[in-house]
């Protein structure tokens, strides 16, 4: 049996996030999604990315329950897990059991 995790898309371009279903930011994104793979079958996925402000709430840090629109208007549920509100750009993963949809 062989495990391996596969990178399987990058999406990036301009979206907007969104808290409690309230437009808050404008930003740029980039994420990378990984699949694990057992002797081909495919299993779990991790979600994460950058995503820099660029309009709007600059400050992300304690934020929860947030949703990026990406541009092909599929929608992310994601948590902030660091970054600096100076340069507003921040890391962001997936929220457990949610995917891109």
């Amino acid at each position: 049996m062989s495990k391996s995790m596969r990178l399987i898309e990058i999406p990036e371009g301009n979206g907007n996030v969104y808290k409690d279903g309230i437009l808050i930011s404008n930003v740029e994104y980039k994420i990378f999604i990984r699949q694990e793979f057992t002797d081909d079958i495919p299993g779990i996925k991790e979600i994460k990315g950058w995503i820099k402000v660029i309009n709007g709430e600059k400050n992300l840090t304690n934020e929860s329950n947030l949703t990026l629109k990406l541009a092909d208007n599929r929608e992310w549920q994601f948590t902030i897990h660091s970054g600096n509100p100076i340069y507003a750009r921040y890391e962001a993963i997936n929220v457990p059991g949610s995917d891109l949809s």
